[in-house]
């Protein structure tokens, strides 16, 4: 059964084919002779098919829909991860949801006290749905949103080299949650949304030292986002930032250290305000990129800087 929206591509492998033989019917009406004894049935010989050099093997594409997607009907919005659902999604007949192609996404971060950028590779915003208005042309956007983990890089007091990997995780990570739920808003083609997240950080390295700081070195509490920007889920998708917001705080880093406590260098090195993030966001339509595997689709440029 399928429970969430998008594009469902199917197809045919190569077959295989199994030839069995029929007896010839009596041509007389005659008492047969008596017979011998039947020998054992020979072993069905099998025909493997390959497909041609370069062959697509696929048929066609089917767009699933969510369950009452239907001109006046109403959206039950399904919860997301850690109990977090799309709650903010109208229940109003003059909604009308619009299940979205693939979503990739490119972020790149400025921590101001490090001076370091972080580019991620490209991720996904999975099951993505445009609830818009058919009477204002407004809408609201619902998906998952996974993030890829960023390498950081900066000169740490201007001179000592300092590297480690970010990765961008849900709330209720520790409850086994994997996606971001992603609820935007779309007004006059102007795309807003708040996203909570945790930075937990990984194979740091200071001076080309490594700096053991555990399994779990995060953020204490949630990073707080508000990004907006330009949007259009139906030519490309567009960039949003938390620019034109005043940028965000990161707080202070809780569980470092394998060996010794390592929260306060950590936090003293980074945390702070006046941080930026900007979200690269590529829509595919169910007509363009079709790919099962979204690492086989175009990258979206990430921004300048």
């Amino acid at each position: 059964m399928l429970t969430n929206p998008g594009l469902l591509n199917y197809g045919l492998a190569a077959p295989v084919l199994a030839l069995t033989g029929t007896p010839a019917a009596p041509t007389s009406t005659a008492s047969p002779a008596p017979s011998a004894p039947a020998e054992p049935a020979p072993a069905v010989p099998q025909l493997t098919c390959a497909l041609d050099p370069g062959q697509d093997p696929a048929l066609g594409s089917v767009l699933v829909q969510p369950l009452s997607a239907k001109p006046g009907g109403k959206q039950q919005p399904a919860p997301g991860q850690g109990g977090v659902s799309t709650q903010d999604v109208p229940q109003d007949p003059d909604y009308y949801p619009v299940a979205l192609g693939l979503m990739k996404l490119v972020t790149t971060s400025t921590v101001r006290k490090l001076g370091a950028v972080a580019t991620t590779s490209p991720g996904a915003v999975l099951g993505g749905v445009y609830n818009v208005n058919i009477n204002t042309g407004d809408a609201i956007v619902t998906g998952d949103a996974f993030f890829q983990p960023a390498p950081l890089r900066a000169l740490n007091f201007g001179f000592v080299p300092l590297e480690a990997k970010a990765e961008f995780l849900p709330v209720t990570y520790h409850e086994g949650a994997k996606a971001i739920p992603l609820v935007g808003n779309v007004v006059g083609g102007i795309l807003s949304t708040h996203l909570e997240v945790m930075v937990r950080l990984s194979a740091v390295k200071v001076n080309g030292v490594t700096l053991d700081v555990g399994p779990d070195c995060r953020t204490a509490t949630p990073v707080s986002l508000d990004l907006i920007g330009p949007f259009d889920a139906f030519n490309g998708g567009g960039t949003i930032s938390t620019v034109p917001n005043g940028g965000f705080v990161l707080p202070g880093f809780a569980g470092c250290g394998a060996t010794e406590p390592l929260d306060s260098l950590l936090t003293g090195l980074s945390s702070g305000p006046g941080n930026q993030s900007t979200a690269v966001i590529a829509v595919y339509p169910t007509s363009g990129c079709q790919e099962p595997d979204h690492n086989n689709c175009p990258v979206p440029v990430p921004p300048a800087g």
